[in-house]
């Protein structure tokens, strides 16, 4: 597979890349630059990605560097002017760099003779890890003279490889799809309804590291916690943790200083460990394409391993809620957005000058919805442009200079209350430059403090200069501030398709895992016909497999009578079975689709096809 892919990158010619994970994507576009020269621009999403991929490079000779939001602009610029003097073999940067002025106009000075997008599953809104900015690779492609490029991921379904080569731009490319099968890494489901106790029994049952994953963070410090009191050495590791934090568990981990790490899926891209043994879900992900991923950490070293999915009765209503949270209704951020205008008085057709303060939990009281839901409606809109959200802050208020510094200063001198005039002396040196041009958030009290004055006294003074229009204060309370970009219309400007249409994928990902967990028939085969793996066969290392089938064609009379009350909406327990074999054979008909589950209840199904136990089925879908 990798030479394939070279070679039709040595040709010149476009190239679509999947291949599993620990396949050697990244040697792909890493060689072409040290046999045609030029620079390889790699298009990466994460920074930790970038630095562990530049440091192995150099470490084996072929210099290459990254640009990243930590550095300064010089270091940046520094950087670019390097590259244009061809002293990288590759420049990593991230899709947002694109479209940076400076990397704009430093680019048509770059010799990149590759463009490599990692990750390319993100461009696809069907893919499990989105990102917009990947929509607009494409635009700087003829900035650079629009050398090749090669678009590498380690999962795709055929809708999202579709989705790659027109998101991307790619010209009649070569497609270099691998097999997804892992015959080393052995698939299970464990339905329990206590997990930890799970969890214990995978750890005694295999020797060496592994990765368990958690949904939440707080499930990451309550799990490494429960590790840490029975004897194992775990560590923590998410995004709510300091880059040193990460970084020390990394490090304990793969130096095997800790046996287990304990994380959010914010751990694992560019992981280059080869003899992970177990990989333990402790929620189901909302995705299958996630999960491969995850789940393929496993036995990269081509010994055995397991990968164990621990799933109980909580997880279906968890992950509606999660969905619905992430995932708004049009009718739900309409309600958000006139919320918001109404709270702040914002009239149609206006724009308020200053930043709108937001108090997420007010907004939810409001709305009916919960905080997590407003807020992740509120980047939503503005990932629209109707606002820009800027962060919560320490302070209490917001203040912008209505006239000069000079004019202020010719104005305190015709005061005659002296310490009237102290006081503005004194703001003039508290007050930085920018509040001249804009709002600048300040801190009562260190303002207060600063000017020696009680909080109460500083109001005073401040409603003063206000009523002779030499600044504008205004209080501010809340987790949010937002700035409007453009002022408000009858109808909030979004794509409510696009809504729709992203919350219909989220759930149709759900459901295939939900198929996952319930199946009754092998799991690697499922997998692979997910993947596009039409020929697959049962892969023989997978709970199902060894424990054989469950259904058999004595079972047909049930189940046709149990599809008929499917059908019909009527009582279960009509069908005479017990409530084992009703779950038994509802989870059949589930995993062949013959039903759905709707709105994520249990046993809330609709008919998706006719029912035909035979050798070839018949059936319509």
């Amino acid at each position: 597979e990798q030479a394939v892919v070279v070679d039709a990158l040595l040709e010149g010619r476009d190239v679509l890349a999947v291949m599993a994970t620990g396949s050697g994507k990244s040697a792909c576009y890493q060689i072409p630059p040290l046999v045609l020269g030029g620079m390889t621009l790699v298009i990466s999403p994460l920074v930790a990605l970038m630095r562990d991929q530049v440091d192995a490079l150099n470490v084996r000779g072929i210099r290459a560097t990254y640009l990243a939001s930590a550095l300064t602009l010089r270091q940046i610029g520094k950087r670019l002017d390097e590259a244009a003097d061809g002293m990288y073999r590759l420049l990593y940067v991230s899709p947002e760099r694109l479209q940076s002025k400076l990397f704009r106009a430093r680019a048509p000075g770059l010799e990149v003779t590759l463009i490599a997008v990692d990750e390319a599953h993100c461009v696809s809104v069907w893919g499990h890890d989105f990102r917009p900015s990947y929509r607009l690779i494409a635009d700087c492609y003829e900035l650079m003279g629009r050398p090749a490029v090669v678009a590498t991921t380690g999962t795709a379904t055929p809708r999202v490889q579709a989705d790659i080569v027109s998101g991307l731009l790619l010209k009649d490319p070569v497609h270099v799809i691998g097999r997804f099968g892992r015959p080393n890494v052995f698939l299970r489901v464990a339905h329990e309804a206590d997990k930890v106790a799970e969890l214990r029994r995978v750890l005694q049952d295999n020797a060496g590291s592994g990765i368990v994953y958690a949904g939440t963070r707080i499930g990451v410090m309550a799990l490494q916690k429960a590790l840490k009191q029975q004897g194992h050495a775990a560590v923590a590791y998410h995004a709510g943790l300091s880059a040193a934090q990460r970084a020390a568990a990394y490090r304990k981990w793969m130096r095997q200083k800790a046996r287990v790490v304990v994380a959010t899926n914010a751990f694992g891209m560019g992981i280059d460990k080869p003899d992970v043994r177990f990989v333990v879900h402790m929620d189901p992900p909302y995705s299958l394409e996630a999960y491969y991923q995850e789940a393929g950490r496993a036995g990269r070293d081509g010994k055995p391993a397991v990968a164990v999915l621990i799933t109980g009765a909580a997880d279906e209503p968890m992950q509606d809620q999660v969905v619905d949270r992430r995932y708004p209704t049009p009718y739900e951020v309409a309600a958000v957005f006139g919320a918001v205008c109404t709270g702040a008085q914002v009239a149609i057709g206006s724009m308020p000058e200053f930043p709108v303060p937001v108090d997420l939990a007010a907004l939810a009281k409001e709305t009916g919805l919960s905080p997590a839901a407003v807020e992740r409606i509120v980047n939503l809109v503005a990932e629209e442009g109707t606002w820009t959200v800027l962060p919560g802050h320490m302070g209490s208020g917001m203040i912008r200079m209505r006239q000069s510094a000079q004019t202020i200063r010719h104005f305190s001198r015709g005061l005659k209350n002296d310490e009237r005039y102290q006081f503005v002396v004194a703001l003039l040196r508290a007050i930085q430059a920018d509040a001249y041009r804009d709002w600048m958030p300040v801190d009562l009290s260190t303002l207060a403090s600063q000017l020696s004055l009680t909080q109460t006294q500083l109001l005073t003074e401040l409603a003063f200069l206000e009523a002779r229009e030499i600044l504008s204060w205004r209080s501010i309370a809340g987790d949010l501030r937002l700035r409007f970009k453009r002022p408000r219309t009858d109808h909030l400007a979004i794509d409510q398709a696009a809504i729709w249409r992203n919350r219909r994928c989220a759930i149709e990902q759900l459901h295939h895992v939900r198929r996952y967990v319930m199946a009754t028939r092998c799991r690697g085969q499922l997998l692979l016909k997910y993947f596009g793996e039409r020929d697959a066969v049962a892969c023989d290392h997978c709970d199902l497999c060894i424990r054989g089938a469950e259904v058999t064609a004595a079972d047909q009379p049930q189940l046709l009578r149990l599809l008929s009350l499917v059908k019909n909406q009527e009582p279960y327990d009509q069908c005479g079975l017990s409530r084992a074999d009703q779950e038994r054979l509802l989870n059949f008909l589930i995993s062949e689709e013959y039903v759905y589950v709707r709105s994520g209840r249990p046993y809330r199904l609709t008919v998706k096809g006719e029912m035909w136990l035979t050798q070839s089925p018949p059936r319509t879908d």
